[in-house]
């Protein structure tokens, strides 16, 4: 606490950021710092399966730099034609960071194998009816610095 109190003068000057807390779109290179299979945990899909990705931005639009983009990749859907199409999309996007699955057993590992890494992702934003979709697609592996 008393570090913290040193710091009120600084906390006084601090302004509160104001604007859009969205992503611009554009390309990014972001370091993947979490990756783990969780249940969604609320709503009608509570309990289903999906990947979190926590990616850290480190190369972006001005403002985006050290920020981090939360992103889901669903593995369910109503039906077997959705399930279909959400594994397809979560199976490209992991050939296009080079990491082929052909088990979902091997998932783990290979998510262990990202965290740290870095990889390059494109953000469109996608607007429906009742709210604003901002979809997120990797592109490749950016080098390591």
């Amino acid at each position: 606490m008393d570090y913290l109190k040193q710091m009120n003068g600084d906390l006084a000057k601090a302004p509160v950021q104001t604007g859009n807390d969205e992503f611009p779109d554009g390309n990014y290179v972001v370091r993947v710092e979490k990756a783990d299979v969780v249940a969604v945990k609320s709503g009608e899909n509570v309990g289903k399966p999906q990947v979190e990705w926590w990616l850290r931005v480190m190369g972006g639009p001005a403002g985006t730099v050290n920020r981090v983009i939360f992103h889901y990749h669903r593995l369910f859907g109503r039906d077997a034609e959705q399930v279909q199409a959400a594994i397809s999309r979560f199976k490209t996007d992991l050939s296009r960071i080079e990491q082929e699955i052909t088990d979902f057993e091997q998932l783990p590992a290979i998510l262990a194998v990202l965290i740290a890494s870095e990889t390059r992702i494109r953000l469109t934003l996608k607007t429906n009816q009742t709210s604003r979709i901002q979809n997120c697609y990797f592109n490749g592996l950016a080098p390591q610095e």
